[in-house]
């Protein structure tokens, strides 16, 4: 029963963690998000380097996936990130990732080293 209402949680707060980075990081009209997949740049270091100490930084949001049980960093993937773009209205994003040479793959490398880095698994 734990483990269901932690996920039922975390479905709840990742999305407002993760889709804001992607937000922030795509820049207008996504050329910084372009760009990023292009040239295989790491989210996970801007967002980090972008810290300002603010509810959702880095170091808050280390701390938090920290706490979750490991099962929580395994429900992320990039269909699920896809999906909550698409929830969230972003989806010049959503196109951008999809219609980009080597986008998908980019998602999913950043997918990886976020549960590395902010989940330690």
């Amino acid at each position: 029963m734990f483990d269901s209402v932690v996920e039922a949680v975390a479905k709840a707060v990742l999305p407002s963690i993760i889709c804001p980075i992607l937000r922030d990081a795509a820049g207008p009209e996504c050329r910084n998000l372009k760009r990023a997949i292009y040239f295989n740049e790491d989210l996970l270091e801007v967002y980090r380097q972008a810290d300002d100490g603010g509810s959702w930084g880095y170091s808050n949001a280390k701390k938090v996936a920290r706490m979750c049980p490991p099962n929580v960093a395994n429900m992320i993937t990039p269909d699920l990130i896809i999906q909550w773009l698409k929830d969230e209205g972003m989806t010049e994003i959503v196109q951008v990732i999809e219609e980009t040479a080597g986008g998908r793959y980019w998602l999913e490398q950043q997918v990886l080293r976020f549960k590395s880095d902010l989940f330690g698994v």
